[in-house]
């Protein structure tokens, strides 16, 4: 067997056992009933900036910006960072990172918040259920479940069924007034973004990258490897 193939094999048995654990994982989870995130006050802060000619990013929701990128909803409506990942400027394979397709039809006027605000900032899902809702800031482009919270007595049930704005920090509160956000971004992959090794099927290096990712989020499959 070549070093190609043991590869592979290799790839293959470590994609088989995650599939094994996630199944597993999910037939152990409760099963909560599906609900819609929390209100948020109308007009949204972003759109406020868009009645005052404010140019955001509608993914990530930053207001920072000198080369403002052509997305899914016409001209200067990425910042540059996310407007290269979502053309594939500065990769070799020339392909995009960003996935945006499912957004191609909507209007520029129907986003109304930035798209990482559909998902939670902590685990990166983008269900809602009872019990923990997903709850998003007023004054940034972050949401949160209310188990994901680091505060998780702040987001009680009496709190999400008010009808009080929630900042998620102190200085949210001030972003409307001064017209700005800034947005820190964290580091693991976010919503929507994919590997630009894996969108380039003639590497072999995505093989590696994918087993390497792999057996840091299962170190009991090193084993695996050792074979």
């Amino acid at each position: 067997m070549t070093k190609k193939n043991k590869r592979s094999h290799a790839f293959k048995q470590v994609q088989s056992f995650v599939e094994t654990e996630e199944e597993n994982q999910s037939f152990h989870e409760p099963r909560l009933p599906l609900s819609t995130p929390r209100p948020t006050a109308y007009p949204t802060i972003y759109q406020k900036l868009t009645r005052a000619n404010v140019d955001w990013c509608r993914y990530c929701g930053t207001t920072e910006g000198v080369n403002w990128r052509p997305g899914p909803w016409g001209k200067r409506t990425l910042c540059n960072k996310h407007g290269c990942d979502y053309k594939g400027y500065g990769f070799a394979c020339k392909l995009p990172r960003l996935d945006l397709k499912e957004f191609v039809t909507e209007s520029i006027h129907d986003r109304d918040r930035p798209v990482l605000q559909l998902y939670c900032s902590g685990c990166q899902r983008k269900e809602s259920w009872e019990g923990n809702i997903l709850v998003r800031c007023e004054g940034c482009s972050k949401a949160y479940h209310q188990k994901c919270f680091h505060k998780t007595d702040e987001l009680n049930g009496d709190f999400v069924a008010s009808k009080k704005a929630w900042f998620c920090d102190p200085s949210c509160c001030e972003n409307a007034q001064r017209k700005r956000i800034i947005v820190e971004l964290s580091r693991k992959r976010l919503p929507l973004m994919r590997s630009s090794k894996s969108n380039c099927p003639s590497s072999a290096s995505s093989v590696s990258s994918e087993t390497s990712r792999t057996r840091g989020l299962y170190p009991e499959s090193s084993s695996i490897f050792a074979r």
